[in-house]
């Protein structure tokens, strides 16, 4: 995927979720406080949608740490295996 690809499908999914978070919003508030809430307190739906995006962020982020986390234990096991093997070689050599 070329930089241009990446930028692209960053730019239509941004769309898409930007589109869906103020979709969910105006629903969200208007069940919780009367049909047109949303649309006549624009700073509301402001706060809102903030507030779902910082959220999704701190998501998105914590996922990523926990792949992170993952890998690096992988990693640790295969160093360990890999010091054990070479232990138990160096054991048979010198035995």
């Amino acid at each position: 995927m070329t930089d241009q690809d990446f930028e692209t499908m960053l730019f239509n999914e941004s769309s898409k979720t930007a589109t869906l978070f103020v979709a969910r919003a105006v629903t969200d508030l208007d069940a919780m406080l009367g049909e047109g809430y949303a649309v006549a307190n624009p700073a509301v739906l402001a706060q809102w949608i903030a507030v779902a995006g910082s959220q999704m962020v701190t998501l998105q982020q914590l996922h990523g740490a926990n792949g992170l986390a993952t890998q690096i234990e992988r990693l640790g096991a295969m160093a360990d295996a890999i010091e054990a093997s070479a232990a138990a070689a160096h054991a048979g050599r010198v035995q």
